[in-house]
């Protein structure tokens, strides 16, 4: 038998092992060993239909930090089996990409960021739900010809998803005997444990589930007064199930189920391997490949509640945009009230002796009516934006062109028009200046211009503060951002410090091959 010769330098070794033999590594093996097992794996993600990009970014970093992050996606995109729909529509239903028009009675569950076929402008009121999965369509056109979706098959994220599982396969096995030995369950190879189950839950979601660039409208009964739509596609031949279906709690039972044990499994074979032994690891070793592995299992949940809180924050930016565009039609009117009475009061003083009573107990009796009108369209409208600005935060003020000092002048100066109007005493006096100050700055119906209506202003206000209120809770702070940079950063910590202590047991064990 012939014998093979290894020429070798002091920088090799076999750990002990005869049949093993290690080089020194260099930068170019952490770099290939970090692109195949762990880079690779954030390229094959599935993704929801016409999700946008900062929600793919935030996934696919989160894919490459927490590999179990992304688990849910996976599972939902198998459980579609859109590719099993009878027609386009029916594939598009199973896979979430079909929406509908709703009363917004029924809270709508598609998120406000998610890119939508088409224009489609909402009218208040209404909202958009997803097609239920066992929705029946109209196929065919009145032309005759079948209705298509537009969709595709991601084929670079299989090969991807297959290239990247049998990479961290190879590495996994190589795990066994003395780099276990040597490092416990703190060996970097076993690392990449989560790193082999998400590709393949990956590669069977991307299989059975087509990527949709959007969300498509079908027709429907509110169709006609609940939106415009420009671009919609087939329409709702039947929603009700056929034979048994389970039901939708049922459903995500066994989505969070099914998760819950694709969370859990690297870990179990972790300590399969290495039986939880800690050898000759460190403890900083132990400490931030378990927290990183640990922590990337947990996040199975956070991520998921995540993206529901982040849409949240979207509908109540969207929201509160909305309510200070309706606050600032009704500051804008009040500074031309406050300056147009304190003007109308002095012209009133200079011109009280020119100014007569009225003549009849019939005109006296009108005016007390209009009187009375006019305050009440006045005095709510003043409280409540006296209400607002003593309550917003400083950050929003130059919005509605205020400053904090600009702010509680406002503020005085309504609270003294309130108090001014309810004085009985001055009631005569403030009729001719608010007949006065009309003309000026709040014009009739008798001219081009139409009256401001302040009452219906604060109405419309009081209903968009009150959708804000409706938005949870956690949406208010003002400094939620931060706190959510704070979040990533604790998270990602324990990942970036995970990476790095992998590297270094590279460097320390070496690059090894079994020759025999």
């Amino acid at each position: 038998m012939a014998n093979t010769t290894l020429v070798v330098s002091l920088n090799d070794s076999n750990h002990g092992d005869p049949n093993l033999f290690c080089r020194h590594a260099q930068w170019s093996d952490i770099i290939i060993f970090f692109i195949g097992n762990y880079l690779a794996h954030a390229a094959t993600i599935t993704t929801f239909p016409g999700e946008i990009w900062q929600d793919v970014t935030l996934a696919t970093a989160l894919a490459l930090l927490f590999p179990m992050s992304g688990v849910i996606r996976g599972v939902r995109a198998i459980q579609s089996l859109a590719i099993f729909g009878h027609n386009d529509l029916e594939k598009a239903a199973r896979a979430r990409a079909l929406a509908v028009i709703v009363d917004q009675d029924t809270p709508g569950d598609v998120p406000s960021s998610t890119k939508v076929h088409g224009a489609c402008y909402p009218r208040e009121g209404y909202a958009l739900n997803f097609v239920p999965k066992y929705t029946k369509f109209r196929a065919i056109t009145a032309s005759g010809k079948h209705v298509q979706i537009s969709c595709s098959y991601n084929v670079v994220k299989v090969l991807a998803s297959i290239g990247q599982t049998v990479f961290a396969a190879v590495t996994l096995y190589r795990a066994r005997g003395d780099q276990i030995d040597r490092y416990g369950y703190a060996s970097f190879s076993l690392t990449v444990t989560p790193y082999i189950f998400m590709p393949v839950i990956n590669l069977l979601g991307n299989l059975v589930c087509p990527t949709y660039p959007a969300i498509y409208i079908v027709r429907s009964n509110g169709l006609g007064h609940g939106f415009s739509v420009d671009g919609m596609v087939g329409d709702i031949k039947d929603t009700k199930s056929k034979g048994w279906r389970i039901p939708l709690y049922v459903s995500n039972a066994i989505n969070w189920a099914i998760a819950t044990v694709c969370a859990a499994a690297p870990i179990a074979i972790i300590g399969g391997m290495s039986s939880f032994q800690s050898g000759s690891s460190t403890l900083p070793q132990r400490v931030w490949t378990m927290t990183w592995l640990a922590l990337g299992s947990s996040l199975v949940i956070i991520v998921d509640t995540s993206k529901h809180i982040l849409d949240a924050r979207r509908r109540y930016l969207v929201l509160r945009i909305s309510y200070e565009e309706e606050l600032k039609k009704l500051v804008s009117p009040f500074k031309e009230i406050i300056g147009g009475i304190k003007g109308a009061e002095a012209e009133f003083n200079a011109k009280r002796n020119l100014i007569q009573p009225p003549l009849t107990w019939a005109s006296a009796t009108a005016t007390i009516d209009t009187w009375e009108l006019q305050k009440q369209e006045i005095l709510g409208p003043a409280r409540e934006l006296a209400n607002e600005l003593r309550e917003m935060p400083r950050g929003r003020l130059h919005k509605l062109e205020l400053d904090d000092f600009k702010r509680q002048k406002m503020i005085g100066d309504l609270e003294n028009l309130v108090k001014t109007f309810t004085m009985e005493d001055k009631q005569e006096t403030l009729r001719k200046i608010w007949d006065i100050m009309q003309k000026k700055f709040l014009p009739s119906t008798s001219d081009s211009t139409q009256p401001v209506e302040l009452e219906s202003t604060r109405r419309s206000i009081s209903k968009q503060k009150q959708y804000l209120e409706d938005v949870h809770p956690f949406q208010h702070r003002e400094n939620d951002f931060y706190m959510w940079l704070g979040l990533l950063v604790v998270c990602g910590a324990p990942a970036i410090g995970g990476f790095v202590v992998v590297g270094q047991m590279i460097i320390d064990y070496g690059v090894c091959i079994r020759i025999a």
